[in-house]
């Protein structure tokens, strides 16, 4: 089905799961057949929301670009997945949270139960959307994350971050993250281009294991 909040000028606000001070549902799906749409016209994308106090599974084509200024798209979940079939498109300046308490970013068959898909995220990014990724718990970057676009991608964890597979900005995007305690890196996390790198262990310690790791810029930044 089709949720349609497009608008003539600034686009619309889709809210599920967004009760205010009720609760929030249990449980929340949005399979591969679902459409989100929150486009703005001639002026800024609108706002897109799906929350649950439980699961949260989502395959679904999500929306909220504006020919003015990007759309914003909150997906949030304690046990939350983001299939392979998904797309999150925020245009540029726009930007979409991922709210869960353990993130696996990988994709496939090979990917763990109610992983967050990684092509999806760097789609956005290559779109030009801001991504940011926090976690109650740990974040896992299980496979390769690579982009040209110059969306900024943000992971930030309560506990640890585990870059286990590259990490390449080819365009201007910024990569940032930000570990509560440790921050493990076993792959290389590259800016190959106008962006950034910014590590940070609150309170742990940042760890390099493996040949050929290690962090670069272009800029030097």
């Amino acid at each position: 089905g089709v949720l349609d909040a497009r608008g003539g000028a600034n686009g619309g606000a889709i809210l599920l799961g967004d009760l205010g001070p009720l609760r929030r549902p249990d449980s929340l799906t949005l399979d591969r057949t679902a459409r989100l749409l929150a486009d703005g016209g001639t002026g800024s994308g609108g706002r897109i929301v799906a929350l649950s106090d439980g699961e949260a599974a989502i395959e679904a084509a999500i929306s909220a670009r504006g020919a003015e200024g990007g759309g914003s798209v909150r997906t949030i979940a304690p046990t939350l997945g983001i299939g392979e079939t998904a797309s999150v498109a925020v245009g540029a300046g726009g930007d979409w949270l991922i709210g869960t308490a353990d993130a696996t970013l990988a994709t496939g068959a090979t990917a763990a139960p109610h992983a967050i898909d990684r092509l999806v995220i760097t789609g956005t990014l290559d779109g030009g959307g801001d991504v940011a990724v926090a976690a109650t718990g740990d974040i896992v970057a299980a496979q390769t994350l690579s982009w040209t676009g110059a969306g900024d991608l943000r992971l930030d964890a309560d506990r640890d971050v585990m870059l286990g597979a590259a990490v390449t900005s080819g365009g201007a995007g910024d990569f940032t993250a930000t570990a509560g305690r440790d921050l493990r890196l076993g792959a290389p996390v590259r800016a190959t281009g106008a962006g950034a790198v910014a590590l940070t262990a609150r309170t742990g310690d940042i760890s390099i294991s493996g040949a050929g790791v290690a962090v670069s810029t272009a800029s030097g930044a």
